[in-house]
């Protein structure tokens, strides 16, 4: 019950922030092109709704999972957009844009792929089991979370396998660069990349 129901200031801080930054994507990802996709604009849109919601208070205790630990990524990705926003910085450093993706492919699958649908299974037994014995405040909206909960877990596995289609290809390109009189292959390789696989994975 205190897990569902429960109120944290901090988590509450967090919650607050974490809401506006999902709006603010939410209208980025509309407003700009490179980013305006369906499931993009769905998942920020989604989000937003879902954090405000937590506001009431509502399931503070994982709340600060889904809006923490998971961002982490984000903290990687941002580096390889600057990348591919300045393409003159890339080409001058092909080992650290390198780098960098690496670190982000990895951060999101401890946070996201490992963490997110474990944490979501108990979040969804913690709900049930509230709901069962009509200990939650908000019945409508323990419902709904859990139903938004599943297409949300959907795309961190969508997102996932565009990531690992993305470094398929790298680690293939890279292997045919073995041996070739490039003085930077990862450099020719970035002309090479489906950029549309790595934007996907802008949350």
């Amino acid at each position: 019950s205190d897990r569902i129901n429960g109120y944290w200031q901090p988590a509450q801080t967090l919650i607050i922030m974490h809401t506006a930054f999902q709006a603010w994507d939410c209208v980025a990802a509309i407003r700009f092109p490179s980013m305006r996709k369906p499931e993009v604009i769905f998942h920020h849109a989604v989000s937003a709704i879902v954090c405000a919601c937590a506001l009431l208070p509502y399931f503070h205790y994982y709340a600060v999972f889904y809006v923490g630990p998971p961002e982490v990524s984000a903290v990687f990705l941002c580096p390889v957009d600057i990348f591919k926003i300045l393409p003159s910085v890339k080409e001058r450093n092909p080992i650290a844009n390198f780098v960098w993706r690496v670190l982000f492919a990895v951060t999101y699958f401890i946070f996201r792929i490992g963490l997110w649908p474990v944490v979501t299974v108990h979040f969804v037994k913690d709900t049930l089991q509230a709901l069962s014995v009509h200990e939650t405040q908000y019945p409508i909206m323990a419902v709904l979370a859990m139903i938004t909960f599943i297409p949300l877990t959907a795309l961190q596995f969508y997102w996932g396998w565009l990531i690992i289609q993305m470094g398929s290809r790298t680690a293939t390109a890279l292997w045919k660069k073995e041996g070739s009189p490039s003085s930077s292959p990862l450099a020719d390789l970035e002309g090479q990349e489906d950029q549309s696989l790595l934007r996907g994975t802008d949350m």
